[in-house]
């Protein structure tokens, strides 16, 4: 019976050493940017995310990045690091780049990306830098989607915010709005935040961005008065540059 079971044992073994597993250690990848602006001002940072995107994560592959400047002149960084062009560096699956814009015009910048397995990848930085950029800069619009309510309706405003030609880096705009009649007094909700009247509403550009240069907000009254009144949106932006907008709202 002990014979048996060894000659049993010895012919698993055989057929373990024999029966290969094809294991799959190397994934096709790609990489992506995060939003960016076509224009930028001379001589500003400008800082995204470079992310690898692979089917599946495997511990054992690493990544690396090499850049080439194709047109224009700038500095790279990453994760507050200088690199120099050509100089591979290894990365991670999510990454933190800047760059300063050293000459104006076209500046593009061409990612080259590769794993320990063989596989590649690419993608492309492609701004325009233009010399002294004004403060002054933005256009700003208020759009509803119904003016004339019946008593307890919510009325939904988008802001649009977008900067004209040229793109400034963390900037921070602030939004307020009015109700010409405080009877019908109220908050507006952005985000899930209600604000009152007055209350400046801090907004970054950059974050901004990632939602389409869009402002979603609805205007929740507290109390309903039949009538017609005029909300105002004010924007103003660092340098205290504002422009106000007028909304007409109907309570039927």
């Amino acid at each position: 019976m002990k014979r048996y079971i060894s000659a049993l044992i010895l012919i698993i073994l055989a057929s373990c050493t024999t029966d290969k597993l094809d294991v799959i250690e190397s994934f096709p990848f790609f990489a992506s940017l995060s939003a960016l602006p076509r224009t930028v001002n001379q001589e500003e940072v400008v800082s995204f995310d470079l992310n690898i995107n692979t089917e599946r994560v495997v511990g054992s592959t690493q990544y690396f990045l090499d850049f080439v400047q194709v047109a224009g002149k700038g500095e790279m960084y990453l994760n507050g690091e200088r690199v120099e062009e050509n100089e591979r560096v290894e990365i991670s699956l999510k990454n933190e780049l800047s760059y300063k814009v050293k000459m104006a015009g076209e500046n593009v910048v061409e990612f080259n990306l590769y794993d320990n397995k063989g596989k590649s990848s690419a993608t492309t930085l492609d701004l325009k830098a233009v010399l002294n950029a004004p403060e002054y800069n933005f256009t700003v619009r208020i759009e509803g989607d119904n003016d004339t309510i019946a008593v307890g309706q919510q009325p939904n405003y988008e802001i649009y915010l977008k900067q004209q030609e040229f793109y400034l880096p963390e900037q921070e705009y602030v939004v307020q709005f009015t109700v010409s009649d405080i009877s019908v007094d109220g908050v507006l909700e952005i985000d899930g935040k209600e604000y009152r009247q007055n209350d400046w509403i801090k907004i970054s550009y950059d974050e901004l961005m990632q939602q389409g240069n869009i402002l979603n907000g609805t205007f929740k009254p507290y109390a309903y008065k039949k009538g017609k009144y005029t909300i105002k949106f004010t924007c103003e932006d660092p340098a205290k540059d504002n422009k106000t907008f007028s909304r007409s709202l109907v309570v039927k």
